[in-house]
């Protein structure tokens, strides 16, 4: 079969290997689709970066049919549809006990796709236990949920004792992750979201989905926001960028005692210290991932016609130039990796 494997920075080769065999407790399932994250892009430029052994597959957001079942599994059937929660956790530590494997105590969670072989593959083996059946759902759609979805709804769920009706939340970077935050945000919460970006077409995209108000990036951001708040900042501020530049519009924008979260993985750096950039008070939270209830919130929100990832689909034999594309900022939404050449209406124009 083809897999995209990771060998070293800048060294991702698109390879044929053995198809994997299901061991004990693992069940095989047959690609469907798989997300492109910025992480991916991230794990290219700088492979070693958590210490992961290599080479190994990238895609940590698959969805497929099972293939086949390992000895001891069962509940599964061959066919199922199912989206694979990615994280490999210890499984022994007090969070890990109480289900939130993001949190495991013992060590950063190794992944399907971050430091075990993931989805960029015609086939893929997971623990039974990270399975979640995916029902109606389109997969092509489905997969970007797995970890964009997940992520976000984690992300909110930090927040939400803050978002109540009336208060003010901006998303900053309405990309792959922002744009399915926001619609978490206005499916979950009564708060007032503003979404900010660099580009017109993604902030239209944003007022789409139901933002209260759109600012575009730059000099006067922060300005138009304060306007927006009443001179009284946000509640929150969800940073899907991480960069330095949102890293100073997020210090600017968040209210004394308010939220902060960090979910981009840019060079930005909160400066905590009194009398800094950051208000007093504020609560900074770099959220993981998420958990499996995270990932089964999301895609019953997906069910009820809630949330749905902007996705555009392209063969796994063009994740190269994907990469590329997704680092360049030149997909909308979420790039998607099918094994079979795309024939979807998320298909990439030629």
């Amino acid at each position: 079969m083809q897999a995209f494997r990771l060998y070293g920075d800048r060294d991702g080769r698109l390879e044929d290997v053995p198809i994997p065999t299901a061991g004990p407790d693992q069940v095989r399932v047959k690609v469907a689709a798989v997300g492109v994250c910025g992480s991916d892009v991230h794990a290219l430029e700088a492979a070693g970066r958590f210490g992961y052994p290599m080479p190994y597959t990238l895609g940590h957001e698959t969805v497929g049919w099972v293939d086949t079942l390992g000895e001891g599994v069962s509940g599964f059937e061959p066919g199922l549809p199912v989206a694979l929660f990615p994280l490999i956790p210890c499984g022994r530590c007090t969070n890990c006990a109480q289900g939130r494997a993001n949190l495991c105590r013992t060590r950063f969670p190794v992944s399907l796709g971050a430091g075990l072989d993931g989805g960029m593959a015609e086939y893929v083996v997971a623990p039974a236990r990270n399975l979640v059946p995916l029902g109606d759902l389109d997969p092509i759609v489905a997969a970007p949920l797995t970890d964009a979805g997940m992520t976000s709804h984690n992300a909110v769920a930090q927040v939400r004792d803050r978002l109540v009706e009336g208060s003010v939340c901006v998303a900053i970077g309405i990309g792959g992750l922002g744009h399915v935050a926001l619609q978490v945000l206005r499916a979950t919460t009564p708060a007032r979201v503003i979404a900010v970006d660099t580009e017109p077409e993604r902030l239209a995209y944003a007022r789409a989905l139901g933002a209260w108000e759109t600012v575009e990036a730059g000099p006067d951001a922060q300005k138009r926001i304060a306007e927006l708040c009443d001179g009284l900042r946000a509640d929150v501020v969800l940073d899907f960028v991480g960069s330095s530049e949102t890293v100073d519009l997020a210090c600017g924008s968040v209210a004394a005692g308010g939220k902060l979260v960090m979910i981009g993985l840019g060079d930005g750096v909160v400066p905590v210290r009194l009398g800094g950039a950051l208000p007093p008070q504020v609560d900074v939270v770099v959220p993981l991932a998420g958990s499996k209830a995270d990932l089964e919130a999301v895609l019953d929100l997906a069910r009820r016609g809630l949330v749905e990832a902007k996705v555009t689909a392209f063969g796994l034999g063009d994740v190269l130039e994907v990469i590329d594309r997704v680092h360049r900022g030149e997909v909308m939404g979420r790039a998607v990796l099918i094994p079979d050449p795309p024939s979807s209406p998320h298909a990439a124009t030629p």
